[in-house]
């Protein structure tokens, strides 16, 4: 018998006892021969043993689950087959090469060891579909030795098992040639190797992978502009300048990395500062002690169209490189404690057992290459024991993530999601925009406007129940705010969450409603639905987020505990649109933890949870509201003189409200919350109406409420000043909770319709409230006093009353 198998034992693939080995060979024998073969008086069963001569089967342990890979030893010759030509001779000078570089054009021959390996496999019969071999710590599989014919091949490739990167294989003989470039778009070029599959005869699925280069964007720009067309630019002594390359490269990977930072330092160049209000013009640019506006630019958009159901973007599967990093060995190793357990199969994360090779291998360069669009492929490989950490900072083992992707899109700790969200927008309907040239009020940088129009036909929607169409139009600063917004708008579009489905009240019929609102005009101000509104641009940013609202003072447990049985009675409830849950530093841990701890959030399920930090400083960049004495008995809570002089923070306009929150001196940093209206157009004069000739009871009257100027019947126009009273106010409403001193809310709550106002001691206690972070009755109804608020004390029954 000149057969002997072989298994991996995570550094080398190591032959099978003699008794193994006979029962593998006699089983290699029978016809048909099995699918699986159990060896003897061990617990391990060979999977796929029909295709172990293609690189298909796995030894698996029946008890633990655990895969390890299971090979022919080459060169080899099974019977029946009959003998490759490379068995008698192979050219001294052949080599296997990889791509190397971004555009490939370079060919690296793989180490000596590798060398002989690979041509013992081109010397065996019948050849492999799959190698498998390890190289740098990385497991990779070879594909597409059995379609080599004459030492030619246009079908081998590589594919990096941890990172899914993809590299094209080359047989050379002579010296190393250097590949030309591959066009970029246009026909391919003959390097190009065809798109691959692995499922030809070796087992293992493969997602074709092409690799073709990235077509061109579409003629009409619906494709999303690059962020590297960027520009950066400061005013010096008058005149408006571009900040050097080496600086404007360092600001672009800031202004697109996942969390922003306040102040970039470029070094000679000087310090950015406020940079995470770049699109909003208030960055800057420190240098040498002086200070000027730094502004970014983008290209102006071409005008485009979308149109559904063409252009829909619905859920796909996960790029999984998209969702975070493999870590190094160096970096598994300096896990610590809990850290350094996977959470999903609870076993340790340990480095890979085998030293780095010298050659420059994948998963620390871009390829040229697509990465894997998803993880079939690798659904039946064994485990591989690197740890991947995703970007809400949590880590896992490499394949154990794989496996949970394929189930679920979430972080399996935190329920982050990282794939799509889809919505209920309708399915038919069209999105087109275009540049015309006037201003906006609020936006004088911007010399022209995009204006935008929503289009959707009447309709049944995804439930069979029939819809209005509506026609909204909008408008959008030509500057970055607006280029990036319409960007965005562009995505919600297409995965059906710009707009939901429900009831107007103007119109009395079930239509797509805002979820994302749009400035339906181009004056008027925030309470027109037009500009100049400076809050726009972070209150989109914040509605393409997400659409509830829940708000949190603080982290005592009789302040927050309750959230927990609220979010698995909306659950239950049938609750399916995304909650941001809105709170102090250190809320995103408090809630993950417990959920973790009680089995788990599965958004799939339920609901998507979103948050929203409210720092310690209040506003980013500021000075601690803490400081080094802070309030209460340990020194937790904000610090009584910071919060006086402390402004509000402006969270934007969420659930249709605008909310500021205020620092509150308590025991634990605490905010209250001022949530205001928008006001409201006059009472209606039907009498008015009836007089300039507007029928009672007609559409008319709901487009005057709106702010629309309606045409009657013989041509003369009605505006919303003839028929309307003065504009209502919108009404505020305060909720300060746990708090010995709330002066940081008297000016936002001037005038308050309510203010719902802690009061756990009563009247005579000041000294022990205080003492405890709280306020008495009278407290409470001196800060009513001294802003003009309505006052609705609230009690808290306890230990301190």
């Amino acid at each position: 018998m000149n057969i002997t198998f072989q298994f991996w034992n995570d550094s080398s693939f190591e032959s099978y006892n003699p008794q193994a080995q006979q029962t593998l060979y006699q089983s290699l024998l029978q016809n048909p021969r099995p699918d699986e073969v159990d060896l003897p008086q061990s617990p391990y069963v060979i999977s796929n043993f029909n295709k172990v001569e293609h690189g298909g089967a796995s030894q698996r342990n029946k008890k633990s689950g655990f895969n390890r890979w299971v090979r022919i030893r080459p060169p080899y010759l099974l019977p029946g087959a009959q003998p490759s030509a490379a068995a008698f001779a192979l050219p001294r000078d052949l080599r296997f090469c990889f791509e190397e570089g971004r555009d490939g054009s370079q060919l690296v021959p793989f180490s000596e060891e590798l060398q002989s390996e690979l041509k013992r496999f081109l010397a065996s019969s019948p050849r492999p579909s799959e190698v498998y071999f390890v190289a740098k710590h990385s497991p990779y599989l070879l594909s597409g030795m059995d379609q080599i014919q004459d030492l030619q091949s246009d079908s081998l490739a590589q594919v990096n098992l941890k990172t899914g990167f993809v590299r094209r294989v080359r047989i050379t003989t002579g010296p190393i040639p250097r590949v030309p470039q591959r066009p970029y778009g246009g026909a391919a070029s003959s390097h190009v190797p065809p798109a691959f599959s692995g499922t030809a005869s070796g087992g293992r699925s493969f997602q074709k992978r092409s690799f073709h280069p990235p077509t061109p964007a579409r003629a009409n720009s619906n494709c999303s502009f690059s962020v590297s067309s960027a520009a950066f630019f400061c005013t010096v002594d008058g005149r408006r300048e571009r900040l050097n390359e080496a600086a404007s490269r360092l600001l672009l990977r800031q202004w697109i990395a996942a969390e922003r930072p306040s102040e970039v330092d470029l070094k000679e160049d000087g310090v950015v500062e406020n940079f995470e209000v770049l699109e909003q013009g208030r960055a800057t640019l420190r240098k040498r002690g002086r200070k000027t506006r730094l502004e970014v630019k983008l290209p102006e958009p071409s005008s485009g169209t979308l149109r559904l159901p063409e252009d829909l973007d619905e859920a796909e599967a996960l790029d999984m490189m998209l969702t975070g990093k493999a870590l190094t060995d160096q970096e598994i190793v300096q896990l610590v404690g809990d850290e350094r357990q996977c959470p999903i199969c609870m076993d340790a994360m340990e480095p890979e057992p085998l030293q780095p090779e010298v050659l420059d291998e994948d998963g620390d360069v871009d390829m040229h290459a697509e990465t894997n669009a998803s993880f079939s492929w690798a659904r039946d490989a064994p485990p591989v024991q690197g740890a991947f950490r995703l970007r809400c900072g949590h880590t896992y083992h490499m394949t154990c993530l794989r496996t949970w992707f394929q189930q679920k899109t979430r972080c399996p700790s935190c329920q982050q999601e990282f794939g799509k969200v889809v919505g209920k927008q309708p399915r038919l309907g069209t999105f087109s925009w275009h540049c015309e040239n006037f201003t906006l009020p609020g936006h004088p940088d911007a010399v022209k406007t995009i204006v935008i129009q929503f289009m959707f036909p009447e309709g049944i929607d995804d439930e069979g129940k029939s819809y209005a169409g509506r026609k909204p139009k909008g408008y959008l600063p030509c500057n970055a705010q607006g280029i990036i917004l319409l960007e965005l708008f562009k995505v919600a579009f297409r995965r059906r969450v710009m707009f939901g489905m429900g009831e107007s009240m103007t119109f009395s019929s079930y239509r797509p409603t805002f979820n994302i609102h749009i400035k339906t005009s181009s004056s008027g101000g925030e309470t027109k639905h037009g500009y100049p509104d400076e809050t726009y641009f972070q209150r989109s940013l914040g509605e393409l987020k997400a659409n509830g609202v829940i708000l949190l003072t603080h982290l005592h447990g009789d302040h927050c505990y309750g959230l927990f049985g609220l979010l698995q009675t909306a659950a239950l409830e049938g609750r399916k649109d995304p909650l941001l849950i809105v709170g102090p530093q250190g809320l995103r841990t408090m809630v993950e933890t417990v959920l973790l701890s009680s089995g788990g959030w599965y958004s799939e399920e339920s609901f998507q949870i979103n948050y929203l930090e409210i720092p310690n400083t209040g506003t980013p960049g500021g000075e601690s509201l803490v400081g080094p004495f802070g309030s209460g008995p340990r020194g937790l809570g904000f610090h009584p003189d910071r919060c006086r002089h402390a402004a509000a923070v402006q969270l934007g306009v969420l659930a249709g409200l605008r909310i500021q929150a205020v620092p509150l001196v308590h025991g634990l940093p605490d905010w209250g919350y001022v949530l205001t209206e928008p006001d409201r157009p006059g009472k209606l004069n039907a009498a008015k109406a009836l007089e300039l000739g507007i029928p009672a009871k007609s559409r008319m009257l709901g487009q005057l409420k709106q702010g629309q100027t309606v045409r009657l019947d013989d041509g003369s126009m009605v505006s919303p000043a003839q028929v309307l009273g003065p504009t209502i106010p919108g009404r505020t409403v305060a909720i300060l909770q746990d708090t010995s001193d709330a002066s940081a809310a008297i000016e936002p709550c001037r005038g308050a319709a309510c203010v719902v106002h802690e009061a756990t001691f009563e009247d005579g206690m000041e000294t022990e409230a205080i003492g405890k972070g709280h306020s008495t009755s009278t407290m409470a109804a001196r800060f009513a006093a001294s802003c003009q608020a309505m006052l609705l004390p609230s009690w808290f029954a306890g230990d301190e009353q």
